[in-house]
């Protein structure tokens, strides 16, 4: 299948996209990085866990970098406006951010005050990072999702980042109302021939942290993983052993790598194969 777990060198040949996962308590994000060396960051998290995302970038000598932030929040906002700060941010997506908390407006009016362009996203959009790669919105639709359990996490942006064969899927904080309207969504898209139509991804960033309430049987069956990876939160925020359990490798063939239990993890791509790298838990 392509992908190699455990501490060694990445062995795939040509320009490669790699995404890095770091550890909830570095900061909850993931970093991408194009073959041409464009830097992206994916929903960084609380402002005093900045920190190790800072040293991330620094580490991969990143020279200035894209912010993607799929739910608003006072976490995410703080992170953000640390980010404009100490760094050179050249561009931040979101969702409609009508109703978000106060400190996530402050983020983003003090990112317009530095010229930084803004760009508000919604499922069937697509943005060219560059000539090699794109990510796709798959969700939520133009005029958000209403009266579902919770629409301030169904509304959550689910994005999927393509280079050469392979596809990365990230879920966010999507409950399972959110996954019904992807599938329903790819069903009726499948007549128009659209790339977004299909849900089958090689690697599937699992939804709420791997909490209760999202990855259900039908979206696990539609996006038919390869690797699933568990961005894993502390306390009540930690992953839910019956989601542990749907997403095993004995249930779905899957490689699953946690960050609570295999510290960071990398993936790289030259688009026909995926090389896994962790560097072990960070704790215990």
């Amino acid at each position: 299948m392509g992908y190699i777990a455990g501490h060694r060198r990445d062995t795939v040949a040509g320009p490669t996209l790699a995404m890095t996962f770091l550890d909830a308590e570095h900061g909850n994000g993931i970093i991408v990085r194009t073959p041409e060396g464009k830097f992206v960051v994916v929903d960084p998290g609380p402002a005093e866990c900045a920190r190790g995302l800072m040293k991330e970038l620094k580490r991969s000598r990143a020279a200035s970098v894209s912010v993607v932030v799929t739910k608003p929040s006072s976490a995410r906002g703080g992170a953000l406006r640390r980010l404009v700060s100490e760094f050179d941010v050249t561009e931040v997506y979101t969702g409609e951010t009508e109703g978000s908390a106060g400190t996530w407006k402050h983020a983003l009016e003090r990112a317009r005050k530095r010229g930084i362009p803004i760009r508000a996203l919604f499922g069937g959009s697509t943005v060219r990072l560059s000539p090699t790669t794109a990510f796709e919105v798959l969700g939520p639709p133009a005029g958000l999702l209403h009266a579902t359990e919770s629409d301030w996490d169904n509304n959550s942006l689910v994005t999927r980042f393509r280079f050469g064969e392979k596809r990365f899927l990230l879920m966010s904080d999507a409950r399972v109302e959110a996954e019904c309207y992807l599938i329903q969504s790819a069903a009726a898209q499948l007549e128009t021939d659209r790339p977004q139509a299909e849900l089958e991804s090689d690697v599937l960033v699992l939804g709420r942290n791997g909490r209760s309430g999202s990855t259900s049987l039908e979206l696990l069956s539609r996006v038919r993983p390869e690797s699933c990876v568990v961005i894993a939160g502390r306390g009540r925020n930690r992953p839910s052993r019956a989601i542990l359990n749907r997403v095993d490798t004995k249930n779905t063939g899957a490689a699953v790598y946690r960050t609570d239990k295999d510290g960071t993890i990398r993936m790289v791509t030259d688009g026909h194969s995926v090389v896994v790298s962790t560097e072990g838990a960070t704790r215990g």
